[in-house]
């Protein structure tokens, strides 16, 4: 079973997918571009979504640079931007844990971001 789900994303008058069983492959291909996962969400570099984005799509079968999301940043306003966020987010955080993350409090994310992973017990010797 696939933790994700089948991606669609619109730029301009084209439609570019990505199958669930493909988006791990997708992910992986921006990690190999130099793109950081774990940081995206949090960082303020509008450069760096843009080259994420970028390298998604053309992971899908576009040809944009970051130069190209960047311009349609701008052509589209506040709204290209902010579509621009949540096409990222909805693409690499798995979507049972995004529905989780929506319904959470604004004290609520802070708490969970606050707590560190459980290290692995040891396994014990024979």
């Amino acid at each position: 079973m696939a933790i994700f789900e089948d991606i669609k994303v619109q730029w301009g008058e084209d439609s570019y997918s990505c199958k669930a069983q493909d988006v791990f492959r997708m992910i992986a291909h921006l990690e190999d571009g130099g793109i950081n996962i774990m940081e995206i969400l949090s960082t303020n570099s509008v450069t760096v979504k843009c080259k994420a984005f970028s390298l998604a799509l053309n992971f899908m079968g576009a040809k944009l640079t970051p130069e190209d999301v960047y311009q349609g940043l701008f052509l589209n306003g506040q709204e290209g931007a902010l579509n621009l966020l949540m096409a990222l987010q909805k693409m690499i955080v798995p979507p049972d844990v995004f529905k989780k993350a929506e319904s959470m409090t604004d004290e609520q994310i802070k708490e969970t971001s606050k707590k560190k992973p459980r290290k692995k017990a040891a396994k014990a010797k024979s």
